[in-house]
């Protein structure tokens, strides 16, 4: 348009974000979509709440009783501990934990 020299309208700022999107799914997202939301509202983890390191490469918010609609139901581990936590340890060796 503007090439050929029309006036064009400029693009109204639209509030998208969270339940003022036509795609919001609430309570009934997956599991994916419940760690985007932690990530947006508090950024990515830089500290183990359960050991406290902070020289972990990897650090992920873990769900603490399976309700993943509450953002408040999180906690920020690093892998080693999100792994214990998940008793992920159980199902990759078959022996139990790491004790």
């Amino acid at each position: 348009m503007k090439r050929h020299g029309l006036a064009t309208r400029t693009a109204a700022p639209r509030d998208q974000a969270g339940e003022a999107n036509a795609n919001w799914k609430a309570e009934t997202a997956g599991k994916q979509a419940f760690h985007r939301r932690l990530y947006a509202l508090h950024g990515k983890p830089t500290k183990c709440t359960v050991c406290g390191t902070t020289e972990s490469e990897h650090y992920d918010y873990a769900n603490l009783s399976g309700r993943y609609e509450d953002i408040n139901d999180y906690a920020a581990m690093c892998r080693s501990c999100h792994w214990k936590y998940d008793d992920k340890i159980t199902n990759i060796t078959g022996k139990g934990g790491m004790s």
